[in-house]
């Protein structure tokens, strides 16, 4: 079924050239990237029972703006929100359900395939009327509330080794990959807790103390659980110049505070293959050197002229 343009919406301004962005809302996430435009139908629902919705720009009229944070801190939630103007009041209703996964993709028409750039389940809906727009606005991040106020209660026998304990309580959080359970293996080498373990209450504060105790970062980024050495990153790596993306001259995050490391702000073209604790490489006339990207912010609007990725930058 061909999603209309219908609920009174009027868009202004102008197509992003070469832009392609891509809204799923319900369904099962799929755990692969999307091929470039040949591949895309219009903005319809998936065959019945219509299980999921799929927006498209600029395939047709509906105008997307989307944003997502994320920081490297073991108690600070990512958040993400994704603004769609002119659903039809058929599909305004459709996504209002609460929890349901939503799934953004970005790309190029260069036939190369669409990126995860969001996906978080949307425990908040809203659709409001701006003049003749109608704008629907799902909210959520990290997991969404049931994640973050998940609670635990349970027992570990004394000799359980603390690498089983926190897969546990960080599978409470979100998927754990390759590259994490890894992280977390290194950390926790084979150390025993001799005297048992016992969780309970929010899990998330379990996670907290174990976190500390091994030396490490967490953060959820695109449902999956991200871990980091303290000051250390991922492993992924990319190189920012004025040739590719760098926006402006990177500048201080602030005034510096005694005993911290100071850290930097700086602006690129939307990369979403940067995420909580890339490393970056920094060639710049106010900036040179290696980083840890701190905080990732990306943003944009189908309708505005360029897609940005925000960070702040701690030097390694």
């Amino acid at each position: 079924m061909t999603v209309p343009t219908g609920g009174g919406g009027t868009i202004r301004g102008g197509n992003q050239s070469g832009r392609l962005c891509r809204v799923e809302i319900g369904g099962p996430i799929p755990g692969e990237t999307l091929t470039g435009l040949s591949a895309l139908s219009p903005a319809s629902f998936d065959t019945p029972p219509r299980q999921k919705l799929i927006v498209q720009a600029p395939q047709n009229a509906l105008r997307i703006r989307f944003k997502g944070s994320w920081q490297v801190d073991n108690w600070v939630y990512s958040n993400a929100s994704v603004e769609i103007w002119g659903l039809s009041p058929e599909h305004q209703e459709f996504v209002a359900n609460k929890n349901a996964p939503v799934a953004l993709y970005t790309g190029w028409d260069n036939g190369q395939p669409l990126i995860p750039t969001l996906i978080f389940p949307a425990y908040h809906v809203s659709t409001t009327h701006d003049g003749p727009d109608f704008i629907t606005k799902l909210e959520g991040g990290d997991g969404g509330r049931a994640a973050q106020e998940a609670r635990t209660n349970k027992s570990h026998a004394p000799g359980v080794n603390i690498f089983d304990v926190a897969k546990g309580l960080l599978g409470m959080r979100g998927k754990m990959g390759a590259n994490s359970l890894a992280t977390l293996q290194a950390a926790a080498g084979n150390r025993k807790l001799n005297g048992g373990y016992v969780s309970v209450g929010k899990a998330t504060r379990q996670v907290k103390g174990l976190m500390d105790e091994l030396g490490l970062d967490m953060t959820v980024w695109l449902g999956n659980v991200v871990l980091t050495p303290k000051n250390g990153t991922t492993g992924s790596r990319f190189l920012l110049t004025p040739d590719s993306g760098l926006v402006g001259s990177p500048g201080p995050a602030g005034a510096p505070q005694p005993q911290l490391p100071q850290q930097w702000k700086t602006k690129i073209l939307l990369n979403p293959l940067i995420g909580p604790g890339s490393q970056v490489q920094v060639q710049a006339d106010a900036l040179n050197g290696a980083f840890r990207c701190q905080t990732v912010d990306h943003h944009g609007d189908t309708y505005d002229t360029d897609w940005y990725t925000d960070l702040t930058l701690r030097r390694i």
